[in-house]
């Protein structure tokens, strides 16, 4: 019976460590979200930060930025020592429903406006996707780097380098 109430209990521990970690991770984005608007920058609340658990460290947000709903940044595997970097210089404006996937760094320039539904990745993990990149000279897994004073439209994307 004592064996039987202590598989009880660590099934019932194991259940709700998901969950607390999931809270722990909202708490600690809506108090990031927080903190960034002291430097008058406007992250919309639904926001996804996906990958890495707390990836603040590896995102790096100048003030006077906006960023519309929806944004969703996505974290590949790295290893240790490459630490990838996400830069927001400042003014960058983005819109709606963008994507925003990191294996290497990206660093989006002063006063850049990206539109609704865009892409921006620094790695293409798809087979598909790869091929493709390959016939018309883009890069597989490299840093990207948008300047100062860049608009960029609606729905397009931008590959690795």
């Amino acid at each position: 019976e004592f064996y039987q109430d202590l598989r009880d209990i660590l099934r019932t521990i194991d259940l709700k460590i998901p969950l607390l970690q999931q809270a722990n991770s909202k708490f600690k984005l809506k108090k990031w979200i927080k903190n960034h608007r002291k430097i008058n920058t406007e992250i919309h609340s639904s926001i996804k930060i996906l990958g890495i658990d707390p990836p603040f460290k590896l995102i790096d947000i100048s003030p006077n930025c906006q960023f519309s709903q929806n944004l969703t940044i996505k974290f590949a595997e790295f290893q240790w020592w490459e630490e990838p970097k996400l830069t927001f210089r400042s003014g960058v404006r983005i819109g709606s429903n963008v994507l925003i996937a990191v294996k290497r760094s990206i660093s989006i320039g002063k006063d850049t406006s990206i539109g609704s539904d865009c892409s921006i990745t620094s790695h293409l993990q798809d087979e598909h996707i790869s091929e493709l990149a390959t016939k018309v000279n883009a890069l597989v897994d490299a840093p990207v780097e948008i300047g100062d004073g860049v608009t960029i439209a609606n729905k397009v994307t931008i590959f690795a380098g």
